[in-house]
């Protein structure tokens, strides 16, 4: 099939006839087939939205939107190029990198910040996002992280840490490292 452009400039063409070219320019009318286009709901949906009240698009936008939690990871290496990981106590296997759930209207690296103080007892200093995954409706963020001071298990979420090579936190996790936190490892290690 030969398509051919609306306008097309020339580089002899000056700016103010090129303008006037593309209004003069026919339109054309989308298609009606269904197929190709919108439903007829979602077609009336789009009618209807400007009148619509300001709590009634809120509640409208809430029913239909997608959901998706989001969390932040912690990437806290030691010297030894080993990454500290956390035992959390409410969870199947437990062995996990620190950090937790972004609250509404929270900076990500804001709440990973809070969630390492309230996990390890102790100030850290959020890095560079180092890789994101989406599971099962799950956004999890993981950034490079220093902490301040020893880690202190909270008892209530936490209840011990172990800093870990590669190996040990695929025998903890069950699951191999992903290739991101391997290359995260290289880079320590070099």
């Amino acid at each position: 099939m030969n398509v051919t452009p609306l306008y097309s400039p020339t580089r002899e063409e000056p700016a103010s006839d090129a303008g006037r070219r593309l209004e003069q320019a026919p339109i054309r009318p989308a298609p009606r087939d269904t197929a190709a286009g919108a439903s007829l709901g979602r077609r009336l949906g789009y009618k209807v939205w400007p009148f619509l009240p300001r709590l009634a698009r809120r509640l409208a936008f809430s029913l239909v939107a997608q959901r998706v939690t989001l969390g932040a990871c912690a990437v806290i290496g030691d010297s030894r190029g080993r990454v500290l990981v956390a035992h959390h106590t409410y969870r199947g296997r437990g062995w996990g990198l620190p950090g937790g759930l972004v609250g509404k209207h929270e900076a990500p690296h804001a709440a990973l910040e809070r969630e390492l103080r309230e996990e390890l007892g102790t100030e850290s200093r959020i890095g560079s996002l180092l890789d994101s995954e989406v599971e099962n409706g799950h956004l999890t963020l993981y950034y490079a992280a220093t902490i301040t001071g020893l880690p202190c298990p909270d008892g209530v979420e936490i209840d011990r840490f172990r800093f870990v090579t590669p190996a040990e936190l695929a025998a903890l996790v069950g699951t191999p490292s992903p290739g991101w936190l391997a290359r995260v490892w290289e880079r320590q290690a070099s």
